[in-house]
């Protein structure tokens, strides 16, 4: 465990949310607590639920990143159905997250520690619940104050006295006030709590325990990574769809660049495959891929932060055409946007063939299964597997390549055929549903290889 990167988790997780709008991203917070954590959840089983917990209040914190680029585009009422909804979600995977959290840590003392005159879990325990509640229920009581307005009129009643939007500038000091006192209370509590665990003796018993329970087996160690491999693929696909909110895709493809580069790091770092020119010419296109999806996704939405009327009852495309039509200045951005994706959707293309070819080499070389002179005739079965797991990455690629010609053909026809984000829509589907369960057998056969092993 390392003590210093689970507080800086804390300190991301200690900030008060306004609404969806979260300034320090919690999922980070999330991220450095699993990497605080580091292979303790391999030794004590409550930590690999805790472990479980915080993956899925990424996903929702990563939801809530969405849900901020949905707010720049729909009515500002929508912010009660959002932040309602987080509230729900982030109560329950909170709780599920943190009570095996503070239960694996009470349980890695108790193995590895040395005791201590008094236990600060109960309390430090307590207090995280407190504050994972005052969180979320003083963020969504400004918003509650939507319930008793009317777009039309402003008031539901025929003879208000006041608006309620002269209320929600007080809940949302009040709420920023509070949350950042109970935070900072919350956090000097962790604080002293890790330091009384994380003692010299609780290291070198932990890491002891790991050298004689876990390092000596290797075919553990590539499950685990390859799990982890998995799981980082499938956050990125979800990048890919293509979610369109007035024709402005509102998941950037540059989250599946930067879990693309997240793979290609851990496959490097864990020594998957052997070092060649295949690997050295992916990252290249990856990066190419990664900086011109962010350009894209930046111009799109200065555009239509500039040019865009979002609230038009004739849509973002027929809204925007007279403007592109009359003003010089966003007729040459719109053509650089179309420029931008072409360059985008190419340079997704080339990567992802290369990206394919590295799977199929990692196929190759992870599914093959050493047969005893009794079972040879079973080698034959290395070769279905590879070929089986070479089909279906293929197919991949081929609708990856799809998905990249609609997506060029959308911004083409911006004007002429609105409508077509809806067939951008399903390709994206079609192609994120194949990947995923392509990479979910390969990672499956992989795995069982190494449980043979």
């Amino acid at each position: 465990m390392n003590m210093g990167v689970l507080l800086v988790g804390v300190v991301f997780l200690m900030n008060p949310n306004v609404g969806v709008f979260d300034i320090l991203p919690d999922f980070i917070g999330y991220i450095l607590i699993l990497r605080g954590m580091g292979e303790l959840p391999d030794l004590v089983p409550a930590l690999a639920d805790a472990k479980r917990g915080f993956l899925n209040l990424i996903n929702v914190s990563l939801g809530r990143l969405a849900a901020m680029f949905f707010m720049l585009f729909v009515d500002p009422s929508w912010s009660l159905v959002l932040v309602f909804t987080f509230f729900l979600l982030e109560l329950w995977f909170s709780y599920k997250a943190f009570i095996p959290f503070f239960n694996g840590l009470s349980n890695a003392h108790l193995q590895y520690g040395t005791s201590v005159e008094k236990e600060q879990g109960p309390q430090t325990a307590t207090m995280t619940y407190l504050f994972v509640f005052v969180k979320a229920a003083l963020c969504l009581l400004p918003a509650l104050t939507y319930l008793s307005e009317s777009k039309t009129t402003g008031f539901v009643h025929l003879y208000p006295v006041e608006t309620a939007s002269n209320y929600r500038t007080v809940f949302t000091f009040g709420n920023v006030a509070i949350v950042s006192l109970l935070g900072l209370v919350w956090f000097f509590m962790m604080r002293s709590y890790l330091k009384t665990i994380m003692t010299p003796v609780f290291f070198k018993n932990a890491a002891k325990a790991y050298q004689d329970k876990i390092l000596v087996h290797q075919g553990f160690l590539m499950r685990k990574r390859f799990g982890l491999i998995s799981k980082t693929m499938m956050l990125g696909l979800l990048c890919m769809l293509a979610f369109t909110i007035d024709n402005v895709n509102i998941l950037p493809n540059a989250g599946f660049a930067l879990a693309a580069f997240s793979i290609l790091w851990l496959i490097q770092q864990y020594n998957l495959c052997e070092p060649s020119k295949l690997f050295r010419h992916t990252k290249v296109w990856n990066i190419l891929f990664l900086i011109a999806s962010l350009i894209q996704y930046g111009l799109t939405i200065a555009f239509c932060l500039l040019y865009g009327l979002a609230e038009s009852d004739l849509g973002f495309s027929e809204s925007v055409l007279p403007v592109v039509l009359r003003n010089q200045t966003a007729h040459i951005l719109f053509i650089v946007i179309v420029a931008a994706t072409i360059i985008e959707m190419l340079c997704f293309i080339f990567f992802y063939r290369q990206f394919i070819n590295v799977w199929k080499e990692l196929a190759h070389v992870h599914t093959y299964v050493v047969y005893t002179d009794q079972e040879k005739q079973l080698s034959s079965q290395n070769e279905f597997i590879y070929r089986k797991h070479s089909r279906k990455l293929t197919i991949s690629f081929v609708l990856a390549s799809l998905l990249a010609i609609f997506s060029i053909v959308q911004r083409f026809a911006f004007f002429a055929m609105p409508g077509l984000w809806l067939l951008t829509f399903l390709c994206s589907i079609g192609f994120v549903a194949s990947t995923m369960t392509t990479f979910s057998a390969l990672i499956e056969d992989i795995e069982a290889k190494y449980m043979l092993d």
